[in-house]
């Protein structure tokens, strides 16, 4: 098993970029060939999930993260805060109008992702 907290150090926050000319391009290209049959918008969205275990799985590996559990709890909980945190600012960026509000119609549970009003009737 490697050293949680010396390979902790060696990870940084995602890097997001989002090249808006190409995305405009497409945009265009989509409206001049579907305009005419359906309504084309911008939609932004991401995986059902924000999941950590996931992540934390991907960079430590299922057993390596098992026995952290039991052997390195403080650099598990380490892992874990840094996993939260790029999490939280990878949504932050999204926010910042990349996604659109109730872009599917379900949600991972198995519920449906509409807003209040539209999901109840009200």
């Amino acid at each position: 098993m490697t050293n949680l907290d010396s390979d902790l150090d060696k990870l940084r926050f995602r890097s997001i970029e989002v090249d808006a000319d190409q995305s405009q391009e497409r945009f265009e290209l989509a409206a001049q060939a579907f305009g005419d049959l359906l309504e084309i918008r911008f939609a932004g969205t991401y995986w059902w999930t924000c999941g950590l275990t996931w992540q934390a799985i991907k960079l430590w590996g299922l057993e390596n993260l098992m026995i952290s559990m039991y052997d390195d709890p403080d650099g598990l909980h380490r892992l874990m805060k840094f996993l939260s945190d790029d999490m939280q600012h990878f949504i932050g960026f999204l926010r910042e109008g990349l996604l659109d509000y109730n872009a599917n119609d379900d949600v991972g549970s198995g519920g449906l992702a509409k807003p209040w009003g539209q999901a109840t009737g009200l």
